[in-house]
Order: C-alpha cells, then sequence, then structure tokens
C-alpha cells in the first residue's frame, strides 16, 4: 500500500466515523478527490491498470459523497 492510498483511507474513516466541523469535512473530501486524480494519472504512466480502476472507483464514490451532501448531524451542546 502506497503512502498516498494509505492517507486517503484514514481521511475516509474520519469523514465517516468523526463528527467534523462542515469546513473540514468539504476540504478533506475536495483533498480526497484530488489525491484519486493524482494517483490514477500516477498509476495510468506507470501502466498500473489496477491503481487506475481502484482510483477511478474512488473518485465515483467521492463525487457522490459531494453530491448527497453531508449528512452528519450537528451536536448542540
Amino acid at each position: 500500500m502506497t503512502v498516498s492510498t494509505a492517507l486517503m483511507v484514514i481521511a475516509a474513516a474520519v469523514l465517516m466515523f468523526v463528527l467534523v466541523p462542515k469546513w473540514l469535512y468539504w476540504l478533506c473530501l475536495i483533498l480526497l478527490l484530488i489525491d484519486a486524480v493524482a494517483t490514477a494519472a500516477a498509476g495510468y504512466f506507470l501502466m498500473s491498470d489496477y491503481l487506475v480502476a481502484m482510483m477511478l472507483g474512488a473518485l465515483v464514490a467521492g463525487l457522490l459523497a459531494a453530491a448527497v451532501g453531508r449528512k452528519q448531524e450537528q451536536v448542540s451542546a
């Protein structure tokens, strides 16, 4: 597993399981999408079809998450 993929998994887990502020949610989501595009480009240049396919899947999932929007509830103290 590459460092980029490991960071992507950690950021995705934070978005799924931790209640974060709205600005941090969107920042992480945008950075995840950029990471998926950049890793797919690297996989293309390295002729790694498996990596390109996985990153395209991650890109589709990220775009779906952005389209659905934030479903987390705000915690009021």
